[in-house]
């Protein structure tokens, strides 16, 4: 594990347990549930590359190719590949400083069967955690592409998940997308409710503006703002679960089935940006 100690902030990186994430403290208090170093299921973050959630039957076409992927779950049975292989594999440490850290990943080995490579960038400025995630195509032809981030937040029965979005599309018991929604505007689809009232493992679309976890019994929140690119939000909320999250991604679960394939074309980078400022708030 390694540290980052900068300012009000400090994160706690553990490289070779997926890049991931496994603390994150603003003036001693957990934004992101503290994680274990040694378990990847039970970590405060990790990264999404290079594809997002599930992919139905493991399987999808491109390029008139057919594809197969097999099951990724660590010490589960869970029958569909998810979230990438990133996340279960090793990164090495690149560039550190107290405020910045660089970590890279080599998908060479990955059940992946286009070669590439991944960038995490984690930087500390007065205010917030700036997040890279970048992956470049090194096969000699194009490759499909998908990035997100996957932190999971504390939650209790109070805690507020706030996000405006005009689109959703509920999901089925793998997980994958079934019934669509569609706002005339973009709505909070939980209507200020605390997120436990309405468990979900559910996409959206169409954000306006940044999303928020607002922990009123310990007056504070953090602002999620993700870049443009990251037009998905999957909200995974358990019910009676101890952690809620909140996944902005590039493309949508199966979105390889569902005719989004975001193609890489060799040689290039696809990169993108997700920013945490915490804030008091007004008290509980």
């Amino acid at each position: 594990m390694l540290s980052l100690v900068s300012g009000d902030f400090r994160l706690d990186l553990a490289p070779r347990t997926g890049g991931a994430i496994v603390g994150l403290t603003w003036r001693g208090e957990d934004l992101l549930r503290r994680g274990d170093a040694g378990d990847i299921l039970d970590v405060s973050q990790f990264p999404m590359l290079p594809f997002c959630n599930r992919i139905a039957n493991g399987a999808f076409r491109f390029a008139g190719e057919a594809i197969a992927l097999p099951t990724n779950m660590p010490a589960d049975s869970f029958p569909l590949p998810l979230h990438g292989y990133g996340w279960v594999g090793p990164w090495t440490v690149g560039e550190q400083r107290s405020d910045l850290v660089t970590l890279h990943y080599d998908g060479s080995g990955d059940a992946w069967p286009w070669d590439y490579a991944a960038r995490q960038t984690f930087r500390i400025t007065p205010g917030r955690v700036m997040m890279t995630l970048a992956v470049t195509n090194r096969a000699g032809t194009a490759m499909p592409a998908g990035l997100g981030f996957h932190p999971y937040f504390p939650c209790n029965d109070r805690t507020i998940y706030h996000g405006l979005h005009r689109e959703r599309w509920t999901t089925d018991a793998q997980g994958l997308p079934d019934r669509h929604t569609v706002s005339d505007e973009a709505i909070d689809w939980w209507r200020a409710l605390p997120v436990q009232t309405q468990p979900v493992d559910d996409i959206f679309a169409g954000r306006e503006g940044p999303l928020t976890v607002v922990w009123p019994d310990r007056s504070l929140g953090v602002r999620l703002c993700p870049d443009d690119t990251l037009g998905f939000t999957t909200v995974f909320a358990p019910a009676g679960a101890d952690f809620l999250c909140v996944e902005p991604a590039t493309l949508m679960t199966n979105a390889f089935n569902r005719g989004a394939t975001a193609p890489l074309a060799p040689g290039a980078t696809r990169e993108v940006h997700l920013t945490l400022e915490p804030f008091r708030t007004a008290g509980a």
